[in-house]
Order: C-alpha cells, then structure tokens, then sequence
C-alpha cells in the first residue's frame, strides 16, 4: 500500500501528504517499455498488496492499472485508490 504521511485542509482543500511514486501501471503500459518479467512483477506486488489487504478485512473494488502506482528507487508497486 501506499504510505500516507497526513491530511491536511488548506483553504477548503484537502491535501494528502504521501510516499511519492512517479508512475502509475498504466504510464508503463501506454509508453510500451515492460518486457513478460516486468510485467510478472507488478502482478506479483499487486497480489501481495492485495493480500495484505484482505487480511485486514478490506476490499478495495478498483483494481485498474490507474490505481497501481510504482515507487522509485526500486520500482515496487503500491496498491493506490486516488478516486
């Protein structure tokens, strides 16, 4: 998942401080870079992530490339819902 920082309501605004993660799953799909083992890999932290999820008794119920953010260095995907 991705780490959240704090909230914070700036001139009726609500701003969330969070992990910055420069791409989404979908910036890497359109820009046509990822070879069968990357794309092996985002499956696979998508799984864990969901995992961790469910064992926390939640449903996340948006699970789209949008919503799959990939943190650098490293390139680890977190499980985001930014609707």
């Amino acid at each position: 998942m991705v780490r959240v920082y704090g909230s914070h309501v700036v001139d009726n605004q609500l701003w969330i401080v969070m992990e910055f993660c420069p791409y989404s799953a979908v910036d890497l799909v359109e820009a046509g870079v990822l070879n069968e083992e990357e794309i092996a890999a985002i499956v696979r932290d998508t799984l864990v992530g969901l995992q961790h999820l469910h064992e926390l008794n939640i449903v996340h119920r948006d699970i789209k490339t949008q919503n799959l953010l990939v943190s650098s260095p490293g390139g680890c995907v977190k499980v985001a819902d930014l609707g």
